[in-house]
């Protein structure tokens, strides 16, 4: 009796499924033949599409303006959106850390200046500061209050 379509599919499948538990070790070497053959001319695709790409994608946001707009500001008010937004705005500013997460857990938990124990009035008083002149490795000092970070104290402990 002939299989249906959905048998010999099933059939396929099964049959596909043992193959690759077979011969995964194979598998994975033609996948990095592959890639590595091909990785120039992937590189070279996309380097000639880059215009194009830029074009379409500006196209993409004239038309879906306000939607993108509604959808960002809303992730923004999230959680999660407001950190990634303190945490991309400390990387623009040059502040380098091994651990984001972990500074962006003290500073939310911060309640006072570290230097004169000043307690936070609200968010906007509340500084990262960090050392300018280091950009190669962690740059982070205290967390301060608006005035400790703008007098720059820590520059008279340092010296």
């Amino acid at each position: 009796m002939p299989y249906t379509i959905e048998e010999k599919r099933e059939r396929k499948k099964i049959a596909d499924k043992k193959y690759r538990e077979k011969n995964k070790e194979k598998i994975k070497q033609s996948s990095q033949e592959y890639y590595n053959v091909n990785k120039e001319k992937k590189k070279k695709y996309q380097d000639d599409r880059k215009e194009l790409k830029k074009t379409t994608d500006r196209i993409h946001y004239q038309k879906n303006k306000s939607k993108i707009k509604t959808r960002c500001n809303k992730y923004k008010k999230t959680p999660q959106g407001k950190k990634t937004d303190i945490i991309s705005n400390w990387k623009r500013m040059g502040i380098i850390t091994d651990d984001y997460d972990e500074w962006y857990e003290k500073y939310i938990n911060c309640n006072q200046c570290n230097f004169c124990n000043k307690e936070f009035k609200n968010t906007k008083d509340r500084h990262l500061d960090h050392i300018h002149s280091i950009n190669d490795c962690e740059n982070i000092r205290a967390i301060l209050c608006c005035v400790c970070n703008t007098q720059d104290v820590f520059l008279d402990l340092l010296i």
